[in-house]
C-alpha cells in the first residue's frame, strides 16, 4: 500500500522514481511462500501496481534483469518524468555474472540541483 501510494504521489509530481521490491524465488512460485501466503495464485505486485507505473517489469534471470534496469532509467528519463517499478525475486539478487555498461547518450537531469 505504502509503494502504491508514493508511485501516485510521484505521478503528480512528476518526479522520477524507480521502485525495487523483492519477491519470491522464481522456483518457489506457486507454493504459498513470502507474499503469496495462503493465495489463490501467485503474488502479482507488477501486475497490481501497472496502473501506477510507466513501466513494471519483473526479471526471471541475470541478463534480464540487466535488460529491465536499462529499461527503467530510459523510461524514467524519457518524455515525462516518470515512475518504473521492478519486483525482483531472492534469487536473480544473488546470481553474478558479468555485466557490459553502456554509455549514455542524450540523458539529460531532471529536477533542481544544487
Amino acid at each position: 500500500m505504502n509503494t502504491a501510494i508514493g508511485l501516485g504521489e510521484s505521478y503528480v509530481a512528476s518526479t522520477a522514481v524507480s521502485v525495487i521490491s523483492g519477491e519470491a524465488h522464481t522456483y518457489m512460485e506457486d507454493r504459498g511462500v513470502l507474499q503469496e501466503l495462503e493465495r489463490k495464485r501467485p503474488a502479482d505486485i507488477p501486475s497490481a501496481l501497472e496502473p501506477l507505473a510507466k513501466a513494471s517489469y519483473r526479471p526471471r534471470s541475470h541478463q534480464a534483469l540487466h535488460y529491465d534496469l536499462n529499461n527503467t532509467f530510459e523510461q524514467m528519463t524519457t518524455g515525462r518524468p516518470d515512475r518504473a517499478f521492478i519486483s525482483l525475486p531472492i534469487d536473480v539478487q544473488a546470481e553474478s555474472g558479468d555485466v557490459t555498461v553502456s554509455v549514455i547518450v542524450n540523458a539529460s537531469a531532471f529536477g533542481k540541483f544544487e
